[in-house]
């Protein structure tokens, strides 16, 4: 499976119809799904039963992603509880950032504007940043406003705990008044503890309204 997906997919296309333990049958699908999510999806879908299907597509999407992250994608946004759906696409997105993240933007982008999307755009920014900060960072300027602002948040997330400078930087970024608010809330819970005397002077520099300012003094001791 890790060196040779391809071959591991026509094996297990192969040996699925001989396996007479429904339970076995469906754990070969599933590791077909993840090597082969194309050819293996509506196979995988007659054989787990209803009551868990959602939660296998979960489990194996985001690592099919590495074979195929189109067609785990696609298959994630037909996942029909919409918790799941969020936390699978989610999933992929992380995955496929991790991988290829140009090419998982242009996806993310081409969503309807909605929940998926905006999940999709924050954790494909979070594994972009992870990777390569700096190309992440410097792609921003192609995104629209709103994608940006969620782009944005998914940077900041990654980069709020061990470089709190910087996601509170970011942060001015963000378009959205209260977006901005609740990133800039997060990032001093975490900064006003960590480095208290940083996260203070940083604050005075900065140009934040006065109520905003004053907010996040309180989390400061």
């Amino acid at each position: 499976m890790k060196t040779d997906p391809a071959a591991a997919a026509a094996f297990l296309q192969e040996i699925l119809p001989i396996i007479t333990q429904a339970s076995e049958r469906l754990e070969l699908a599933q590791l077909w799904v993840t090597a082969d999510p194309s050819a293996a999806l509506d196979t995988f879908r007659t054989l787990a039963p209803a009551e868990t299907l959602n939660a296998r597509l979960n489990q194996a999407l985001p690592t099919a992603a590495a074979a195929d992250p189109l067609a785990a994608a696609s298959a994630a946004l037909m996942i029909s509880d919409p918790v799941v759906r969020g936390q699978t696409v989610a999933k992929v997105g992380f995955q496929w950032g991790s991988r290829s993240p140009e090419e998982a933007i242009d996806w993310a982008a081409s969503l309807p504007k909605g929940c998926e999307q905006s999940m999709a755009i924050r954790n494909i920014y979070r594994a972009w940043a992870i990777n390569q900060f700096e190309s992440a960072t410097t792609s921003l300027g192609r995104l629209e406003p709103a994608l940006r602002d969620q782009a944005l948040v998914g940077i900041i997330h990654e980069r709020m705990n061990n470089s709190p400078s910087v996601a509170a930087s970011l942060g001015l970024r963000v378009n959205d008044s209260p977006t901005r608010a609740e990133l800039l809330h997060s990032v001093f819970q975490r900064w006003g503890r960590s480095n208290p005397a940083e996260a203070s002077a940083w604050l005075q520099k900065s140009a934040l309204p006065q109520a905003l300012q004053t907010q996040l003094k309180a989390r400061i001791p």
